[in-house]
């Protein structure tokens, strides 16, 4: 029985044929599709070889995750074993933790998150109070229903925009109480935040202003 022909890993040639004898027909092709197989095969291997490089250099550089990254109360750190990547923990890369540390990253993360979230409302409810709805009219009679935390700088501009300009009231309020004043004397709009001076938005100024007066008299020393 012959035996196959065995091939130099190396260098790819096809050694002799057995006797001396010329390589049958046919050899050709497949010396080349070893060779093809082959130069595949060093491909793979030095893109392994390659890929194992970095993750050695990284391994030199930052040192093994071998253990939770998380330190006791003691001062000494967490020795259990780390867990895979936790998502939505916002670790950064090549920090571990163990599972009871990761609950408790977890149950800051979201702590910090609603604290955040509390700090932000309570901030646009406090510039919502520095705010100020105006009522100002200008020379054609129309009504601008506005806010602003700086009166005083708002109505110079507008004065500059529109002429002269009376401001008839004014009460606290930001933009949610703007715009339901906008809302509710939509049927006068004309423009924008121009109405006209229907007698509903007069007796509303009219009311503004007489509850700013009895306030006054009920704050004044008797």
């Amino acid at each position: 029985m012959t035996t196959a022909p065995t091939l130099d890993p190396v260098t790819t040639r096809r050694p002799a044929s057995p006797a001396g004898r010329p390589p049958t027909q046919g050899a050709a092709p497949v010396t080349a599709t070893v060779d093809r197989i082959l130069a595949r095969v060093r491909e793979a291997a030095d893109r392994a070889q390659a890929h194992y490089a970095r993750e050695a250099a990284l391994d030199a550089l930052l040192g093994p995750v071998a253990a939770c990254a998380a330190i006791k109360g003691n001062g000494r750190h967490c020795q259990r074993e780390p867990q895979p990547w936790h998502e939505g923990l916002d670790l950064p890369p090549f920090i571990a933790l163990c599972w009871q540390h990761a609950n408790q990253w977890h149950d800051w993360k979201r702590a910090r998150e609603l604290a955040e979230a509390r700090e932000l409302a309570e901030a646009k409810r406090a510039a919502a109070r520095a705010a100020t709805v105006y009522y100002a009219q200008r020379a054609d009679g129309l009504i601008k229903i506005g806010y602003t935390a700086r009166l005083a700088s708002r109505m110079a501009t507008l004065r500059r925009e529109h002429g002269a300009l009376d401001l008839l009231a004014t009460h606290a309020g930001g933009r949610d109480a703007e715009q339901a004043q906008h809302r509710r004397f939509d049927a006068h709009r004309v423009t924008g935040e121009w109405f006209h001076p229907a007698p509903e938005l007069l007796a509303h100024i009219a009311r503004i202003n007489e509850r700013k007066r009895r306030t006054s008299k009920e704050k004044a020393p008797a």
